[in-house]
C-alpha cells in the first residue's frame, strides 16, 4: 500500500456539521473526533469535497471514476464500481489562540497527543515525524507568553523536532497539555434569517476558526489512481471543505507534506 499525507489550512472559518439534533444554546456544532474530543472532517466529508474539486477543475468521468469511484446515481445494483483511492479522516494538528501575554494578537496550539497522532500517520502513510518529546508541560517557542488564560508556558530550546514543527505548523508555536487543547472553546457565531428585513430564525453555530491546520491521508494498491490523484492536486489546491460555501466558510488550503506515492 502506498499513500500520501496532505495537510490542509483553513482559509476561512470551517463548519463540518456532526448531522445531530442538538438542545443547546449551540444549536449546530462541528464535528470532532470520538476519541480526542478534537475537530475532524470525517473521512466521507474529505472525498466528497475533493470529488467536488475534481469535477470542477478540469478532471473527466474517466479519471473521477479511477479515483472516487462511480457516482451513486449511475450505479448499477448488480455492478458496483468502487474507487481505486482511500480516504482517511482529517485530524486536526493546530489552531489559533488568542494570545493574552506576548507580542502576537493569536498562536498556534497542539498539544503532545496530537504530535503523537500525526508521526504515526506519517509513519504509516509517508513523510518525516516531528519525534517531538519536550518534558511535559505547556511549553512555546517565545517566552513570556499566554494563550486563552493559561500563563504557565515555559521556553523550550530550539532542536531538530522544534524545526519541523515550525515548518509544519508555524514558526511560533505553543505546545499545551492534552486536555487544554481539548477543552479549548471554539468560536460561537450567530447566523440569522431575514424575511423581509425581520429576523425570521436566530440560530448559533460552533465553527473552526480561519488559520487552523489539518492534515488527511489517502492511499491505494493502484499507483497509477494515487499518481493522478496527487497530480490533480499539485503544488496546492483549493479547496471547500463542509458546508456554508454562500458566505464564505470552509475554502481551505491543500499540500502535500508527505507521502510513499513515488517509492518502488
Amino acid at each position: 500500500m502506498k499513500g500520501i499525507v496532505y495537510k490542509v489550512t483553513c482559509m476561512t472559518n470551517l463548519h463540518v456539521g456532526n448531522g445531530e439534533m442538538n438542545f443547546d444554546i449551540i444549536d449546530n456544532t462541528v464535528e470532532k473526533d470520538p476519541v480526542t474530543g478534537l475537530p475532524t472532517i470525517n473521512s466521507s466529508g474529505v472525498k466528497g469535497a475533493l470529488r467536488q474539486y475534481f469535477k470542477e477543475n478540469g478532471a473527466d468521468e474517466k479519471e473521477i471514476e479511477l479515483i472516487f469511484g462511480s457516482a451513486k446515481s449511475n450505479l448499477d445494483e448488480t455492478k458496483t464500481n468502487p474507487g481505486q483511492v482511500k480516504f482517511y479522516q482529517a485530524d486536526m494538528l493546530a489552531r489559533p489562540a488568542r494570545a493574552t501575554m506576548g507580542d502576537r494578537s493569536y498562536y498556534m496550539v497542539t498539544s503532545y497527543e496530537t504530535m503523537r497522532l500525526y508521526d504515526r500517520k506519517v509513519e504509516i502513510f509517508g513523510g518525516e515525524p516531528v519525534s517531538f518529546t519536550g518534558n511535559g508541560k505547556n511549553c512555546s517557542t517565545e517566552e513570556g507568553i499566554a494563550v486563552e488564560e493559561i500563563k504557565d508556558i515555559t521556553k523550550i530550546p530550539e532542536s531538530e523536532s522544534t524545526k519541523k514543527i515550525k515548518g509544519l505548523i508555524a514558526s511560533e508555536f505553543v505546545i499545551l497539555k492534552d486536555v487544554l487543547l481539548k477543552n479549548m472553546v471554539l468560536p460561537v457565531l450567530a447566523r440569522n434569517q431575514l424575511t423581509d428585513g425581520i429576523s425570521n430564525n436566530l440560530w448559533y453555530e460552533e465553527v473552526v476558526p480561519h488559520e487552523s491546520i489539518f492534515t488527511f491521508a489517502v492511499s491505494s494498491d493502484n499507483e497509477n489512481a494515487l499518481k493522478a490523484f496527487d497530480k490533480r492536486i499539485g503544488s496546492v489546491a483549493y479547496v471547500q471543505f463542509g458546508g456554508n460555501a454562500t458566505i464564505g466558510y470552509g475554502l481551505c488550503k491543500v499540500e502535500r507534506i508527505g507521502g510513499k506515492a513515488n517509492e518502488a
